[in-house]
């Protein structure tokens, strides 16, 4: 039985409205993840959505913003055996 094609991994991200006017298809994107400690996963940017919307990930801050609104944007992975589809990653776009 197969589930999905793994071979190309995708991220799905919600960016701030106030970042917004950094995105474009194409830019550098890289991911990183708890699991593997001071390594970066690179990928681009290949999707952003259309539609702004509501916030559905709160944090413990308490200067967080709750009425802020999100973009969803979906970064394509270079190739990487190390990632597994669910793992939970932090996303940067553009940058070093």
């Amino acid at each position: 039985m197969v589930l999905g094609d793994t071979r190309v991994l995708r991220v799905r991200m919600a960016v701030e409205e106030r970042d917004i006017g950094r995105l474009a298809l194409g830019s550098q994107a890289h991911v990183t993840a708890d699991a593997f400690p001071g390594r970066r996963f690179p990928g681009r940017v290949v999707e952003i959505g259309r539609r702004m919307g509501r916030k559905n990930i709160r944090t413990d801050d308490p200067v967080e913003c709750i009425d802020t609104k999100i973009l969803e944007v979906v970064i394509e992975l270079d190739k990487t055996e190390a990632l597994l589809p669910g793992l939970r990653l932090v996303s940067v776009i553009g940058g070093a």
